[in-house]
């Protein structure tokens, strides 16, 4: 598969039905409820999408502790480089 078809399938949008949403911030004003919503995928639909476009010897996952807290890289094969 030539490059821009891999970077084309890593791109495409994800379908609806796999987005959740998760409440940020919620608030009550005169009886009526706000809140404020994030939409994010759970990450096994992302491995899914990696290993579909680049089998899971074409990427990685990497997670290194920090001064905050833990950091995670991902990284892939293209064109025989990483």
């Amino acid at each position: 598969m030539e490059t821009k078809q891999i970077l084309d399938k890593l791109t495409a949008l994800f379908p609806s039905a796999t987005i959740k949403w998760r409440a940020m911030q919620e608030k009550t004003e005169d009886g009526v409820k706000y809140g404020l919503f994030a939409p994010y995928l759970d990450p096994r639909d992302y491995q899914k999408r990696l290993d579909a476009v680049l089998t899971s010897a074409g990427w990685a996952s990497d997670m290194r502790p920090s001064s905050v807290g833990v950091v995670s890289s991902i990284s892939i094969l293209l064109d025989g480089h990483w």
